[in-house]
């Protein structure tokens, strides 16, 4: 099944209450998805934008690592994460690595440097995304 994706706040908090959409909801599903090879992982991408596209291709271990490190998850889905691990990561990986947590580019677009400074208060700053769930 291809990774689903929202385009709105509205729209993803919809997308995580279905226990049908394929999204990354929890730090296990992530280490699973992690976990695949990268055809596998590709694959889930099929019919999407991001078709051919596997987020962790030339990625350096540590730097995927290191991202894990930092992610929360709350409210079924991806709340915050410093991605300053990625800084190399091209940017067409960079959307399907959010397109996996069901963010889409124009919602990434608005959640892409902020950080979580507190329940449901996002703040700026750079290499970090900041959701609905923070």
């Amino acid at each position: 099944m291809a990774i689903a994706v929202a385009d709105t706040p509205e729209q993803w908090l919809k997308l995580l209450a279905d226990p049908e959409a394929n999204v990354i909801r929890s730090l296990e599903d992530w280490k699973n998805f992690v976990a695949l090879d990268a055809q596998r992982r590709t694959a889930l991408f099929a019919g999407t934008p991001y078709e051919g596209v596997d987020p962790f291709k030339g990625v350096p271990e540590e730097a995927i690592r290191a991202f894990t490190a930092t992610l929360i998850f709350k409210g079924k889905g991806l709340a915050h994460a410093n991605y300053s691990a990625l800084a190399k990561t091209p940017d067409t990986q960079l959307a399907a690595l959010w397109a996996s947590f069901g963010i889409s580019d124009k919602l990434a677009s608005d959640y892409v440097d902020y950080y979580c400074a507190g329940t449901g208060n996002c703040a700026v700053k750079s290499d970090y995304i900041c959701t609905s769930n923070c």
